[in-house]
This record gives structure tokens, sequence and C-alpha cells, in this order.
């Protein structure tokens, strides 16, 4: 059957649903079919259902107040779940406002004539990801709707919204409300419940109030909303008439009749304008949800005094992309301009201070007030009369080696240079009592800062370098000794095999003290080198020498965490601190790096020992290093270290251990998997054990760290650098 297929059937290339429906097709024949060839059905109490139908309410009509919980939702989010919402808030009130809510006794569905029940995994609830109609219909099998109703919608309102980030935010707010017996009605006033809520959302009240305050229903701040679009369509002379208009009216819905007239022609739904001038954050949701031009829209808010919608981020983003994405073509007519001056051996400044230019030439800052995002069209037009100004010219062609592949093949070329000729200038020098360039004095940096030198220069980044041309940029920049002959030949410079040889072996015994003083590390005063000492004998120096405050620790003690502010977002490391799988901070040798996570996984070895006798603490350590110490199976793909039993539950513990204090750890890929599904799964928890100083047994702390991926909870971390590094701050 395989061979008659004339393919692979199990394709590791093959991922997409579509590329596999293509591969199980012919295999399964009659019994295959793609879900867009079913016709799917929703049945509500036995009778069919179309999204927008009769009998299903706007959500925010019947629930006016979830447009704020919707926003302190949107608000406790942080890091990248933060950056990941849409610059324009107003698209997810635009879905929020078409959310069509449905409550019936029975939810079925019909999938290809074949009918199945709600799966009891949707917990009663089924989001309708619809673009015009948008849909949340609640499955009760008996009473009324609830807060515990609301909180098992959680994840289908943040699908249906787009933004599932914000579901256990939304959980953890519905929750709240049921533990404190707030009554669901239409009136419910989320601002006199924020005290209570804001700390299960690590958010500070009187920003939140501030937030809530900003979406009230009031009419002075609908008002604010509708004046801008009054000017767009119509200018300034309509709004005094609508103002004493305003003056007049009790409510926002009192205008309705004058809107209708002054906007007739316009073709806006007056009553659609009100709903979203009424829940509007930003004026970016007006014009959204109705679809005004950007730059008019703009120009209007001037008029009126309104800080105009602008995004100089984004600007800068799309322009560095484009800048990015055409730089081999804008650096070839750079380097086309300059070639004359490199193969004459002249200085390449004004190349390289155009170069820089270049690259931080950045959008036009006029673009802001008439542009969103800037196109091509625009951008393009900006980069040409940069050209024009500095003078250099267009050219249609080039006798270059395309730019990345010049770069990569010069700097394979010259470290090949260096390292054929570094012992022979070094040794020429001492025979002939010259100087050694400063570049060349050192046998293991010279690689690099020779490299350097050329780069900065420019000279990496034109012809494809022969040993003829190292030469002579070497001489021209300084980089050659005075009278020694450019040449790599030994009968040439009067040198013997035997003096080569010497200096070959002085240059394998420095980098092999160097690498040793790299992964080396000082325990209690002793600098011990990971290659030298027997690991029982590394661990018994932790074993004697932990301090009993570290090992009276108690587990159910997670450390109190301060709210990290978005401003703090990007601070480097400190030095010192140890970086690795299961170690904190910086960048280090990797044999230091695993030596100093080793012993911190000891020292939590030795305290859940003393803390939980009754335990099996050698079978709950689970990582790699305990192979070092004890018999049985390591792995390190779990995500976690040590496994034990707590209060009921399954307590997961992930180590991280630090030289010093930095305050600061990275996770692995399996870590952050395994936290998350941890983040979600009732009766397992997981933690972070944050073993600071290491180095000091005296100073030794054991401290315990909630879990990083469990919503509310992640707000005391701060996310930044390479890779997944994570930095908190105690209280």
């Amino acid at each position: 059957m395989l061979l008659s297929l004339s393919k692979a059937v199990f394709d590791p290339n093959v991922t997409s649903p579509k590329k596999l429906g293509g591969v199980l097709k012919p295999l399964l024949e009659e019994r295959f079919r793609s879900i867009n060839e079913l016709d799917v059905e929703f049945i509500l109490d036995g009778t069919k259902w179309e999204a927008g139908g009769t009998g299903d309410d706007l959500l925010v009509d019947r629930y006016p107040w979830v447009t704020q919980i919707i926003c302190l939702a949107i608000e406790s989010l942080t890091g990248t779940a933060a950056r990941r919402i849409p610059f324009n808030r107003g698209i997810i009130f635009d879905r929020l406002n078409r959310i069509r809510l449905r409550v019936v006794d029975e939810v079925s569905i019909r999938i290809g004539g074949k009918v199945l029940a709600l799966p009891e995994e949707l917990y009663g609830v089924l989001g309708v990801k619809d673009k015009l109609n948008p849909s949340l219909i609640f499955q009760l099998d008996e009473g009324n709707i609830s807060w515990s109703t609301f909180a098992r919608a959680s994840n289908a309102i943040s699908a249906v919204l787009e933004i599932p980030d914000i579901a256990n935010s939304l959980k953890l707010i519905f929750r709240g409300l049921e533990r404190l017996n707030t009554p669901l009605s239409h009136e419910l006033n989320i601002e006199q419940l924020i005290d209570e809520l804001c700390p299960d959302l690590h958010l500070n009240p009187k920003q939140a109030k501030e937030i809530i305050k900003f979406v009230e229903n009031d009419k002075n701040r609908a008002v604010r909303f509708i004046k801008p679009v009054i000017h767009y369509f119509w200018g300034a002379d309509c709004l005094e008439e609508f103002s004493r208009q305003v003056k007049s009216a009790d409510s926002v819905w009192d205008l309705i009749g004058h809107l209708k007239r002054l906007l007739e022609e316009s073709g806006i739904d007056v009553e659609q304008l009100i709903r979203i001038s009424m829940r509007a954050v930003e004026f970016s949701d007006i014009r959204v949800s109705l679809k005004l031009d950007f730059a008019r829209f703009n120009t209007s808010l001037c008029e009126l005094g309104e800080d105009p919608e602008t995004y100089a981020d984004l600007h800068k983003e799309s322009f560095d992309a484009f800048i990015k994405e055409n730089f081999e073509t804008i650096i070839d007519r750079l380097r086309n301009q300059h070639l004359d001056s490199f193969r004459k051996r002249e200085s390449l400044q004004i190349y390289l201070s155009l170069k820089i230019e270049i690259n931080n030439l950045g959008p036009d800052p006029n673009w802001l007030l008439s542009f969103m995002d800037p196109d091509e069209a625009l951008m393009q037009p900006r980069i040409d009369d940069w050209f024009l100004e500095k003078g250099v010219a267009s050219i249609s062609e080039t006798e270059l080696a395309p730019y990345y592949q010049a770069r990569k093949e010069n700097i394979k070329q010259l470290k090949g240079f260096i390292k054929n000729n570094g012992n022979l200038v070094r040794v020429w020098c001492r025979n002939n009592n010259a100087i050694i360039p400063t570049a060349w004095n050192d046998p293991i940096d010279s690689i690099n800062l020779i490299a350097l030198a050329f780069d900065n220069a420019g000279v990496l980044d034109f012809d494809i370098l022969d040993d003829t041309l190292i030469f002579s940029w070497a001489v021209a920049m300084g980089h050659w000794p005075d009278s020694m002959p450019q040449s790599s030949d030994l009968d040439v410079l009067g040198l013997l095999k035997e003096d080569m040889d010497s200096e070959q072996l002085k240059e394998r015994e420095i980098k092999e003290k160097r690498e040793k003083e790299k992964r080396s590390v000082e325990i209690n005063g002793k600098l011990i080198d990971p290659q030298e000492i027997d690991p029982e004998d590394a661990a018994a120096e932790v074993f004697d020498n932990l301090n009993k405050h570290a090992l009276n620790t108690k587990l159910s003690h997670e450390l109190d965490l301060k709210m990290m502010s978005k401003a703090d977002t990007g601070k480097k490391p400190p030095p010192g601190s140890a970086r690795g799988g299961r170690s904190a901070g910086g960048h280090l040798n990797s044999d230091r790096n695993e030596f100093v996570g080793f012993l911190g996984e000891c020292a939590v070895y030795l305290w859940l020992k003393k803390l939980l006798p009754k335990q099996d603490i050698d079978s709950a350590w689970v990582s790699t290093y305990k192979n070092k110490l004890l018999p049985g199976p390591g792995d390190d793909r779990l995500g976690y270290d040590f496994v034990i039993k707590y209060k009921k539950q399954t307590w997961c513990l992930e180590v991280k251990t630090s030289v010093g204090d930095p305050q600061m750890f990275y996770m692995g890929e399996s870590e952050v998997r395994f936290a998350t599904q941890c983040a979600s799964q009732r009766g397992k928890d997981y933690k972070i054990v944050y073993v600071s100083n290491i180095d000091d047994s005296k100073k030794t702390k054991i401290e315990i760290l909630p879990n990083p991926m469990a919503g509310s909870r992640s707000k005391g971390y701060r996310i930044g650098g390479q890779g997944f590094r994570l930095s908190f701050q105690r209280k």
C-alpha cells in the first residue's frame, strides 16, 4: 500500500495541516475529509444557530462593565505578552463591541452530518471568532449566569478578542468577584472593587482606578471623542451648534437626533458612533472603528487641541527594517564610491562615517501626522535624497563581491594570515631587537585585536583579501614591524624552525593557563579548577560549610518580589554572575557554569534532606548533576531539577545558582515549556529555587521564587537580554 502511493507517508518536513492532508488523503481514500470540506453547524436548544441572528444580545449592552474588566486584564500584562497587544487598542474594543451573547440549555455541533455534544474541556462555553459577528454561547445546565460561568469563559473571551494572553487575568478577576460575593448585575461598578482585585493582578490601585475612570460611560468623555468626527466631516463651523446642544443634554443619547441630522451625508451609523465613543480608550479606537483617514483625522485632532495619533516607534522600526532589507543595495553604492580609496590604501574614514550615518538616518519626522506606518513608496525616496545630498552616484552593477560574502571571506582570510604570521612577527622582532607592534604582542588576543583594527578601518568591506593585500594594509595601518620583510618565508626572514617550535610551545602554555583561569571558581577563599577536583570533594565543600540560615529556609516561604517596572527593562547583568541552563547571570566559561550549577544543586539536595527527612530526596533529584554523586539516571530535558511532594501537591523545583547575588537567571526551552504547563495544571506547582553567593558558604542563601510563567505572579520578573533572562528584586 505504501509503495503504491509513491510518496513519503511519514515526511518530517510536513508540518502544515494542508500538506499533511495531501499525504493522508490518498492513503485513507474515502475515509479522509479535510475540515474545510465539512459542513459545520451549531445547534442551540435543537435549532440551527447563525451568527448575528435574533435572540443574541450584545455582550457590552447586557454587561457594560465587561469593558472595564478587559481594560484591567490588558493592563496587567507584562513582558512579551504586553508587547503582543496591538498598537491600536481600538481594534480590541471594536471586536468587544461586536461580541454577541447567547445563553441556552443545550449546545451541540453537527459536523459532516454527525451530531456531537459540546466537549467537556470547553466548560460549557463556546467562542465563535466570526469576523462580523463574534459570539459567545453559554450552555447552562441549570440556574443563571454567575461569576463562575464567566471564569470558565475566560479562555473563550480572550480567544474571541484574539488576545489569549489575558485569559489568566480574566479568570483571576472573575474568581475575585465571586470570592467577594459581588452581585452579578447590569449596574455593577468595578471601580468600587479595585482595591480588592488589584493585588491578584499585581496592579497599582490608583493606576487601575485611572484606567476605569477613563472608560466610564459619561457624557463629557463621549463628547470628547465625537467632536473630532464632526470636525472631520464638516469642519469647525458645526462644532459651535453641537456644543450648544451638549449643554442642554443630560446624556450622550440625547444628542442622537442632532448627530443624525449633522452626519446624515457622512454614511456614519450614529448609534454605533455613540456606543464606540462611550467605550473608547483612545482616539485611535474611533478612527479604526469608523475607518477614517489617518492624516485627515489627525488634522481634526490638532485643530481641536488634542494630541495627534502618532507612532514614532513603529516608524523607526519600519524604517530600520527597510534599511536592513535593502542594505546590500545601499552599501554597494557606498563601496563603489570609495573603491578607489581602498585600492590606493587611503583612509576610508568618509566611507565609514556614511555607513554609520545611513544606519542612523531614521524616518522623516514629518511622516508622523500623515502615516500610521510608512511604506516603501515613502522610504525609498528618503534614501535616494540622502544619497543625492552626500554626492553618492547610482550604479547599475558592481565588480565587488556581495557585501556579506566579502566580509565573511575576508575575516576568514585575515584570521588565517594572523595565525600563520603571529609567531613569525614576535620571533623576528626579538631576534632583530625590534619593537613588537602592540596588536601582535599577545599570542591569544592578537587575532581579535588585528581583525578588529582591520574592520574599524573598513578594509574588510571591499576586495577579497589575499596575503599581498593584507601585508600592504598592515604596513599602511602601522600594524607591521618596521624593516620586517613582507613575507612568511623563514629563509627570507632569517629564522630557524627551532625558534618557531619554541614560540609555539610558549603560546600553548599561555593558552592553557588562561583557560584554567577562566573556568576556575573561588569557593570559600580557595581557587578551584572544575577539571581537577573530584565531584565528591566539591560537594563536601558545600555540605561541610553551608550556613544554618540557608538550611533553615522554609519551603512554604515564597520570596516577596518587588513589582518590576517597564522602565527597568534592558538593564545589563552585573559582572561576576554565572550563566547556564541551571545557573544565573551573564556569559562565562561553560565548565565554570556547570560547576557553579552543580554546587547549587548540592546545596539544595542537602537542604531538602534536612527539610523533608521522610522523603527519598535521592530519587527526587532528577537532573544529570545527580550522576556526579549518586547512582541512577538524570534527565535535563524535564525542565526541573527536583520533584517532591508538599502540601498534597507535586512541587517541581528548578535550581538557579549564582556567584554573588545578581538577582537574575536564565531559563532554557524545556524549563519555559514545563513551567507554562504547570501554570495551568491543578495539583502541580513549579518553583524556582534561587541559590545566591554559592562562592561563600557563610553568605549563601536559598530562596523560593514563584513560577515566572504563572500569569499575575510573573509581575515580579523582568524579561530582558539575550535568551530568556529573568531579573527580580526583593522587596
